[in-house]
């Protein structure tokens, strides 16, 4: 009978076997995602804290150039006080 020729050869793949293997690949797979999941915000934190300090930097950066071109423009002042003051005499 064709239905028992099915069903015996059914019986030798072992389906408890299988379910219990896929089981465990589903779980293994599960921790895999996990430990990706935790891996990817470990990553973007660090992205982000590199993200402010490169801001920060750029701050600092305009704020030394702003200082500096105050500094030229104050020498300057200081040239012209000079030179003003030895045509004083």
């Amino acid at each position: 009978n064709l239905d028992t020729v099915i069903f015996d050869t059914f019986k030798e793949f072992k389906m408890s076997e299988i379910l219990n293997s896929l089981n465990i690949n589903g779980a293994f797979f599960e921790f895999l995602n996990d430990k990706l999941k935790h891996y990817e915000k470990n990553q973007k934190s660090k992205l982000e804290s590199l993200e402010k300090v490169l801001q920060s930097l750029k701050n600092q950066d305009a704020n030394i150039l702003n200082s500096f071109k105050e500094n030229l423009e104050k020498i300057e002042k200081l040239k012209q006080l000079e030179m003003g003051l030895l045509n004083a005499d």
